[in-house]
């Protein structure tokens, strides 16, 4: 019986099982292979992460017998859920802002107003521009065609609206009949801390193996917007065919990061508990 290729074994050996050892036919049994990352489903430790991934040899490794690889292309699908207050650009940050903003009024410089006159004329300006956000969100101003609150009336009646965000909706409607400027900005800000964005995106990198079950990819210049060096490090369980990615940020000079490790592997939990009410897709890159 003519006997299989040693490719084709390979692809047999991910068919069997991604979690058992490459399994080989006739002479092939006698020689142990040491395998390359095929396939990757990881997970960081509570659940917030995970990589999907599928990895292929690259460069003259393709014309070579798999398990003699010695650089693999990784390819990988990247989901995180993050809380919207927690990015800078946040509107409930924002709002923060202009709230603190009428209490501590500053200069333009920055600096702590001592005048009197000076304090009155900073505060009345930082209301107008709270009750400007008002006007924006509870009724519609000369020329525009419809406000935001009409939108929330509309998602009150609409079949397709969860019992939380019509409970939301209406009590943004009743904070629009408020006389504080900041009633109805505040409860609008609020859906955003009770969102969680949904953070997709995709990369490649390319690994070059450093030893048995040892898997290394090292960035050769750091990132120009956050100025860190990243370095990923593949390594297999001795016993079983399970991988862990580490991830190690190394800060340059410039970069406001402090160094960190992010480690993913299959002991993370699939399933992670949502500390929010909804989840936006907003953040789901594009490839």
């Amino acid at each position: 019986m003519n006997q299989l290729p040693k490719r084709s074994l390979a692809v047999l050996a991910l068919a069997s099982g991604l979690f058992g050892a490459p399994i080989s036919w006739g002479d092939e049994a006698k020689k142990k292979v040491e395998p390359f990352p095929y396939f990757l489903k990881i997970y960081n430790p509570d659940g917030r992460e995970s990589l999907t991934g599928s990895c292929l040899p690259t460069g003259d490794d393709r014309l070579r017998d798999w398990d003699e690889a010695t650089r693999v292309l990784c390819k990988f699908v990247h989901v995180r859920f993050q809380l919207a207050a927690e990015k800078s650009d946040s509107f409930g940050g924002t709002l923060s802002k202009l709230e603190y903003a009428t209490e501590q009024p500053l200069g333009k410089d920055g600096e702590e107003l001592k005048d009197p006159g000076a304090i009155k004329k900073a505060r009345d300006e930082w209301r107008e521009a709270l009750e400007g956000m008002r006007q924006t969100l509870c009724s519609r101003a000369q020329g525009e065609q419809h406000a935001v609150v009409d939108f929330l009336r509309k998602t009150t009646r609409n079949p397709a609206s969860g019992s939380k965000r019509k409970r939301w909706a209406e009590e943004v409607i009743a904070a629009c009949s408020e006389k504080d400027p900041i009633a109805a900005p505040r409860k609008f800000g609020e859906l955003e801390k009770r969102t969680c964005d949904l953070w997709v995106a995709g990369f490649e990198l390319e690994f070059q193996k450093v030893g048995d079950g040892q898997w290394l990819f090292r960035q050769d210049a750091p990132s120009p917007l956050n100025k860190v060096l990243k370095v990923y490090e593949l390594t297999r369980d001795k016993d079983a065919y399970f991988w862990t990615l580490t991830e190690t940020r190394v800060p340059t000079k410039g970069s406001d990061e402090r160094p960190g490790q992010t480690v993913w592997n299959t002991e993370g939990f699939q399933e992670y508990e949502l500390p929010c009410d909804f989840v936006s897709h907003g953040q789901v890159q594009a490839r």
